[in-house]
């Protein structure tokens, strides 16, 4: 009879602790969710020949546009550069000039006089 009640204490207690750690991850768990607004409703009828053209040259102009900024923002962005490096090589070449209009003494001339 003892180990009978030994062994439904037993069950007892495991399923106490079985139900205490459930009931702890209960406490802790966590939902989320994630909210959007719902897509716009769109037309899914064909679009026209003049509806592509006009999409086309509006495309077209904004690409232009695009590459007309972008070409501007290179000369700004580039002009110091420009500046400096053309500076050092003017300094450079002003520089290799004056080596060049040296006279140049050699021994035998040196010699001589």
């Amino acid at each position: 009879m003892e180990k009978a009640l030994t062994e439904v204490r037993g069950e007892i207690e495991r399923i106490e602790g079985r139900r205490r750690y459930l009931a702890d991850q209960a406490a802790m768990s966590t939902i989320s969710m994630d909210l959007h607004e719902p897509r716009p409703i769109t037309s899914s009828g064909r679009r026209g020949f003049w509806s592509k053209i006009t999409r086309s040259f509006s495309r077209g102009l904004d690409g232009f546009g695009d590459a007309v900024g972008g070409s501007i923002e290179i000369i700004i962005a580039g002009s110091p550069i420009v500046v400096i490096f053309g500076g050092l090589g003017w300094a450079g070449l002003k520089g290799f000039r004056r080596l060049r209009r040296r006279p140049k003494f050699h021994k035998e001339e040196q010699t001589e006089a």
